[in-house]
Protein backbone atom coordinates (compact mmCIF):
# COMPACT_ATOMS: atom_id res chain seq x y z
CA UNK A 1 0.00 0.00 0.00
CA UNK A 2 1.37 3.38 -0.97
CA UNK A 3 0.27 5.07 2.23
CA UNK A 4 2.64 2.81 4.19
CA UNK A 5 5.58 4.07 2.12
CA UNK A 6 5.29 7.68 3.27
CA UNK A 7 8.34 9.15 5.02
CA UNK A 8 8.27 9.50 8.79
CA UNK A 9 8.33 12.94 10.31
CA UNK A 10 11.43 13.74 12.32
CA UNK A 11 11.14 11.17 15.11
CA UNK A 12 13.95 9.79 17.18
CA UNK A 13 15.29 6.35 16.17
CA UNK A 14 13.96 4.94 19.47
CA UNK A 15 10.43 6.08 18.67
CA UNK A 16 10.67 4.86 15.06
CA UNK A 17 11.57 1.39 16.41
CA UNK A 18 8.34 1.36 18.44
CA UNK A 19 6.40 1.39 15.18
CA UNK A 20 8.16 -1.81 14.08
CA UNK A 21 6.98 -3.89 17.04
CA UNK A 22 4.40 -6.57 16.20
CA UNK A 23 0.83 -5.34 16.58
CA UNK A 24 0.00 -8.12 19.05
CA UNK A 25 2.92 -7.00 21.24
CA UNK A 26 1.74 -3.37 21.18
CA UNK A 27 -1.80 -4.42 22.11
CA UNK A 28 -0.41 -6.40 25.09
CA UNK A 29 1.62 -3.37 26.17
CA UNK A 30 -1.45 -1.11 25.93
CA UNK A 31 -3.44 -3.59 28.01
CA UNK A 32 -0.83 -3.54 30.80
CA UNK A 33 -0.83 0.25 31.23
CA UNK A 34 -2.66 1.13 34.43
CA UNK A 35 -3.16 4.89 34.08
CA UNK A 36 -5.42 6.10 31.26
CA UNK A 37 -6.65 9.68 31.02
CA UNK A 38 -10.03 10.71 29.60
CA UNK A 39 -10.19 12.34 26.18
CA UNK A 40 -12.81 15.02 25.58
CA UNK A 41 -14.61 13.13 22.77
CA UNK A 42 -15.98 10.64 21.87
CA UNK A 43 -17.47 9.70 25.23
CA UNK A 44 -15.48 6.98 26.99
CA UNK A 45 -12.31 7.63 24.99
CA UNK A 46 -8.99 7.49 26.84
CA UNK A 47 -5.30 7.86 26.18
CA UNK A 48 -2.21 6.58 27.98
CA UNK A 49 1.30 7.93 27.65
CA UNK A 50 3.75 5.12 27.05
CA UNK A 51 7.09 6.82 26.39
CA UNK A 52 8.11 10.47 26.61
CA UNK A 53 11.24 12.05 25.10
CA UNK A 54 11.44 15.47 26.74
CA UNK A 55 14.65 16.42 24.91
CA UNK A 56 13.03 15.94 21.49
CA UNK A 57 9.55 17.03 22.75
CA UNK A 58 7.94 13.78 21.56
CA UNK A 59 5.48 11.34 23.08
CA UNK A 60 4.34 7.83 22.21
CA UNK A 61 0.85 7.16 23.51
CA UNK A 62 -2.05 4.80 23.04
CA UNK A 63 -5.51 6.07 22.22
CA UNK A 64 -8.54 3.87 22.89
CA UNK A 65 -11.95 4.85 21.51
CA UNK A 66 -14.69 2.34 22.44
CA UNK A 67 -17.47 3.69 20.22
CA UNK A 68 -18.13 5.48 16.96
CA UNK A 69 -17.37 9.17 17.05
CA UNK A 70 -15.35 12.21 16.12
CA UNK A 71 -12.02 12.89 17.82
CA UNK A 72 -11.01 16.40 18.84
CA UNK A 73 -9.67 18.67 16.12
CA UNK A 74 -5.97 19.31 16.72
CA UNK A 75 -2.85 20.88 15.21
CA UNK A 76 0.48 19.06 15.02
CA UNK A 77 3.56 20.96 16.08
CA UNK A 78 6.05 18.59 14.41
CA UNK A 79 3.95 15.90 12.79
CA UNK A 80 2.28 12.69 13.89
CA UNK A 81 2.36 9.01 13.05
CA UNK A 82 -0.67 6.86 13.89
CA UNK A 83 -0.41 3.06 13.78
CA UNK A 84 -3.82 1.36 13.91
CA UNK A 85 -3.81 -1.65 16.24
CA UNK A 86 -7.53 -2.44 16.38
CA UNK A 87 -10.65 -1.09 14.70
CA UNK A 88 -10.55 1.74 12.18
CA UNK A 89 -9.30 5.32 12.01
CA UNK A 90 -10.49 7.70 9.29
CA UNK A 91 -8.88 11.00 8.44
CA UNK A 92 -8.93 13.18 5.33
CA UNK A 93 -11.18 10.68 3.58
CA UNK A 94 -8.88 7.68 4.08
CA UNK A 95 -9.84 4.81 6.39
CA UNK A 96 -6.97 2.98 8.06
CA UNK A 97 -7.30 -0.57 9.43
CA UNK A 98 -5.07 -2.65 11.75
CA UNK A 99 -1.47 -2.52 10.54
CA UNK A 100 -1.97 0.69 8.54
CA UNK A 101 0.06 3.75 9.37
CA UNK A 102 -1.11 7.33 8.84
CA UNK A 103 1.45 10.14 8.76
CA UNK A 104 0.67 13.82 9.15
CA UNK A 105 3.11 16.67 8.58
CA UNK A 106 3.95 19.50 10.96
CA UNK A 107 1.42 22.33 11.25
CA UNK A 108 -1.43 20.19 9.85
CA UNK A 109 -4.86 20.30 11.46
CA UNK A 110 -7.24 17.37 11.35
CA UNK A 111 -10.23 15.82 13.07
CA UNK A 112 -10.28 12.02 12.69
CA UNK A 113 -13.32 9.79 13.07
CA UNK A 114 -13.64 6.13 14.07
CA UNK A 115 -16.11 3.33 14.67
CA UNK A 116 -13.91 2.35 17.62
CA UNK A 117 -10.16 1.83 17.71
CA UNK A 118 -6.93 1.31 19.57
CA UNK A 119 -4.02 3.19 18.02
CA UNK A 120 -0.42 3.98 18.84
CA UNK A 121 0.40 7.64 18.19
CA UNK A 122 3.82 9.26 18.06
CA UNK A 123 3.50 12.98 18.19
CA UNK A 124 4.82 16.20 19.68
CA UNK A 125 4.36 17.22 23.29
CA UNK A 126 3.48 20.63 21.82
CA UNK A 127 0.40 19.62 19.78
CA UNK A 128 -2.71 21.64 20.55
CA UNK A 129 -6.41 20.92 20.55
CA UNK A 130 -8.48 23.28 18.38
CA UNK A 131 -11.92 24.25 19.67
Amino acid sequence: MARLQLPEFNTSPEFQRLLLKPIESLIRIANTIKIWQPLSTPEGSTYAKWKVDVNNRQVAFFLRVPTEGVLPSHRHATGETVLVLEGDFTCNGITYKPGDRAIYEAKTIHQPTTHGCLVLCISSLDDEEIS
